[in-house]
């Protein structure tokens, strides 16, 4: 009888795994940047290949009270986001491939870029 329960006994014994959570996509905290939005744009208007590390000494110059180093991924997390609205705004006033979240082209062949003859 115990040789023949052996078989399920292990699987009873073991902790059930939970499941993962899965994320949402909403922040849980709010954005330490949300109030000079204008002028961290404003700066990359003005200077387009500005870094991340510049661009977080500029802000640390600016309000050393509310920034800290420990911010720096959720600045690259906004430059991100910020150069890649700028860029599929640029692309679709000039017409050209339509480009999704991740950077990569939609495959839609109408907005394709026109090649040309190579010579």
């Amino acid at each position: 009888m115990f040789l023949g329960d052996l078989q399920t006994l292990w699987q009873s014994s073991q902790p059930r795994r939970r499941n993962p959570r899965t994320r949402t996509g909403k922040r849980t905290r709010p954005d330490p940047f949300e109030a000079d939005v204008a002028l961290i744009e404003g700066w990359l208007q003005e200077e387009p290949l500005l870094g991340s590390r510049e661009l977080m000494e500029r802000m640390l110059a600016h309000n050393p009270q509310h920034y800290s180093e420990r911010q720096m991924r959720t600045l690259q997390r906004r430059l991100r986001s910020y150069r890649l609205q700028r860029m599929e705004l640029e692309m679709a006033e000039t017409g050209e491939v339509q480009v999704d979240a991740h950077g990569q082209d939609s495959g839609d062949p109408s907005t394709a870029i026109p090649a040309e003859p190579l010579g």
